[in-house]
């Protein structure tokens, strides 16, 4: 039961409850409908499963940034093929990213990496060179090139 607090307990005779009609059965599809973090035990790759779907994290960083407070749960290859695929998850509209090995700042806008071609620039629209997330080249192919930033 979701957001069940025993304390909060209505005590029901029979009749009572067997007036409140049933609702629809549970099923795979429905685990998780809050999300959670699902780990794979033989890869190591980290899923958020939501509503019956995964959707691979492919850093680190999308972890913390993302699910911040989350525990992550360990489930075998059979158990996460159960559900379905979903498209990878991304960093948020507003996000400082740079690859862990080259020096190249984006902006994620829009679903679209912005270079930020210089110092200016970046100080210009008072980014912080500490809110910078670097993080692996893979993540940066999730994101079409858009548009250098301009000022």
């Amino acid at each position: 039961l979701i957001g069940y607090n025993p304390e909060e307990a209505e005590d029901l005779s029979l009749d009572q409850l067997n007036q409140i009609p049933d609702g629809p059965d549970i099923t795979i599809s429905d685990a998780y409908p809050t999300g959670a973090l699902i780990q794979n035990t033989a890869n190591g790759g980290v899923y958020y499963v939501e509503s019956g779907i995964k959707y691979p994290l492919w850093s680190k960083e999308l972890i913390k940034i993302n699910f911040p407070k989350m525990k992550i749960y360990p489930a075998s290859q059979k158990q996460l093929d159960q559900y379905k695929d979903g498209s990878p998850i991304t960093f948020k509209d507003g996000t400082l990213l740079k690859s862990s090995d080259a020096p190249v700042v984006y902006v994620i806008s829009n679903g679209k990496k912005l270079r930020i071609p210089d110092e200016k620039t970046f100080l210009a629209f008072h980014y912080k060179w500490t809110n910078i997330i670097s993080t692996n080249a893979k993540v940066l192919t999730l994101y079409p090139d858009g548009d250098p930033v301009t000022f």
